[in-house]
C-alpha cells in the first residue's frame, strides 16, 4: 500500500527500525484497538538518487545502484511484516495495513495526516544531535499536519507515566483551544485517566487577581458542555502564572499525555505568546499530542 492508499480515519504510525519508533508502534496500535480503527504502519524514506540506475563506482568498488535500492525496500518491507506481526500478536482483532513508499518522510506523513484520525511518531530524546534529528521529522510534522500527532517520548523506568497519571491539556483560550479539549476529554475517556485543564495568564503585575479570575471565567467557558458529553471524566482546572512554555513544560510532566495545540497566529498574539508544542516536545518525557490550531490574525 502507498500513503494516498491509506483508509481515511486510519491511525498512523511512522517507523524506521529504531527503539523510539517501536514504542510509538505499541501506543498507535493501543490507540488503534481502543477505537476500533485501522493501524497504518508506515515507513518513507527518500529517493535514492546519486548514481541511480548506473553502475557506479566508490573507490575501487563497483556499486549498482539498482541493486542496493532493491535490497533496501526488501529490508524495509521485511521490517513493516515484522512490525505488523508485533502488533498482532498484542492485538490479534486488530486491522493493519503495511505502507511502504519512496517519499520524504515529512512529505509522507503529512500528506497521510490529511485524512487520518491521529499521526504518532518517536522521537530521538535529548541533546544537540538528537534535537537535530528530531527536528527533521518529529517537529516538521507537528507544524504541518492537519490531524492531532503524537510524538512518543523515549520511556524508561524513572519516566513512565504513574497508572493514575492524568491527562494534561495546555490551553490558550483562542479558538485552538477548542480542539485540545475535545481531543484531551476524549483520551482521558478512553484511558480512564483523570484531566487536569492548565491555563497560563501573564500580567505585568505578578498575582494580579483581575488576570487569574479571567482566566478561570475563560476556561469555565471553554469547558462548557464537555463535561455532559465526558461524565466519567474527573476535571481540575489549574490557572497557573509565569513564562508561559516553562509553566506548560512543568505542569504537563508526568502526564499520561500531553495535550497541547499548535497554534499558528500571527500579529502580536504569535509576538507575545508564541507556540508552546515545540518546547513541550522537545523537554517533556512524557507522550505529546499536538493538536492542529486556526490560524488567528
Amino acid at each position: 500500500m502507498k500513503i494516498h492508499e491509506i483508509p481515511a480515519g486510519s491511525v498512523v504510525v511512522g517507523v524506521d527500525g529504531s527503539e523510539h519508533s517501536e514504542q510509538a508502534l505499541v501506543w498507535a496500535a493501543d490507540l488503534a484497538a481502543r477505537e476500533h480503527r485501522l493501524l497504518a504502519i508506515v515507513h518513507s524514506r527518500d529517493p535514492m538518487v546519486f548514481g541511480y540506475g548506473y553502475g557506479a563506482s566508490v573507490g575501487s568498488w563497483a556499486v549498482d545502484w539498482v541493486e542496493v535500492d532493491r535490497e533496501v525496500v526488501a529490508a524495509a518491507k521485511a521490517a513493516l511484516t515484522l512490525d505488523s506481526a508485533k502488533v498482532l500478536e498484542r492485538h490479534p482483532e486488530l486491522r493493519v495495513a503495511e505502507v511502504y513508499d519512496v517519499l520524504d518522510p515529512r512529505e509522507g506523513l503529512v500528506t497521510a495526516s490529511q485524512h487520518a484520525r491521529m499521526v504518532v511518531l518517536g522521537s530521538r530524546g535529548r541533546g544537540p544531535v538528537a534535537s537535530m534529528l528530531l527536528g527533521s521529522v518529529s517537529v516538521a510534522v507537528t507544524r504541518n499536519a492537519d490531524c492531532p500527532v503524537v510524538v512518543i517520548r523515549p520511556q524508561t523506568e524513572e519516566s513512565t507515566p504513574a497508572a493514575d497519571a492524568p491527562v494534561v491539556a495546555a490551553i490558550d483560550l483562542t479558538p485552538s483551544s477548542a480542539g485540545v479539549l475535545d481531543l484531551a476529554f476524549e483520551m482521558a475517556d478512553e484511558l480512564g485517566a483523570p484531566l487536569r485543564v492548565v491555563h497560563c495568564v501573564w500580567s505585568v503585575l505578578l498575582g494580579d487577581d483581575d488576570v487569574h479570575t479571567e482566566g478561570k471565567l475563560g476556561v469555565a467557558e471553554a469547558l462548557a458542555g464537555l463535561g455532559e458529553k465526558h461524565p466519567d471524566v474527573a476535571v481540575t482546572v489549574d490557572v497557573v502564572e509565569g513564562a508561559r512554555a516553562d509553566v506548560i513544560v512543568e505542569a504537563v510532566q508526568g502526564a499520561a499525555l500531553a495535550v497541547v495545540g499548535h497554534d499558528p497566529a500571527s500579529g502580536l498574539h504569535r509576538v507575545v505568546w508564541g507556540s508552546i508544542a515545540a518546547a513541550v516536545v522537545e523537554r517533556v518525557s512524557c507522550p505529546v499530542a499536538v493538536v492542529p490550531g486556526i490560524a488567528q490574525g
